[in-house]
């Protein structure tokens, strides 16, 4: 698994507690266009379509997990982590969230994207949210 420089900024960011506690967390894969939402808009747009269906915004920690234990993630597959966006130090730089990929030049990766996306969110992109409890 490669974590790019610039994305080990923001996984240094989490407060990730003192004591590690095993929690089984129901993820669910859903694009754009199964939530119901126009192509190009915008990510918050996305998170509150999938709130209105039940689902709930992922922790860094789970994105964290995902990478680790999602070792057969098919080639050329791109996932967005759809999470609280961690806030860039830089005034430059927008507030990002964390993307799992793998391609056969890299590997399996865990990266990041800003949440503006400069055109908006597209209708074949795939986010990963959690079942509310």
């Amino acid at each position: 698994m490669v974590i790019g420089k610039y994305t080990m900024r923001n996984v240094r960011k989490i407060s990730l507690p003192a004591t590690v506690t095993e929690e089984k967390v129901d993820l669910v894969k859903i694009s754009v266009s199964e939530l119901g939402v126009r192509d190009g808009a915008p990510y918050t747009m996305v998170c509150v379509a999938a709130h209105a269906k039940g689902l709930s915004l992922c922790t860094a920690e789970t994105a964290l997990a995902l990478r680790e234990q999602y070792v057969d993630q098919p080639d050329c597959e791109f996932l967005w982590v759809a999470m609280t966006p961690i806030a860039e130090s830089k005034n430059d730089d927008e507030p990002c969230i964390f993307v799992l990929s793998n391609d056969s030049e890299e590997g399996t990766q865990l990266s990041r994207s800003g949440t503006k996306f400069e055109y908006g969110c597209h209708l074949s992109q795939i986010f990963i949210f959690t079942l509310k409890k």
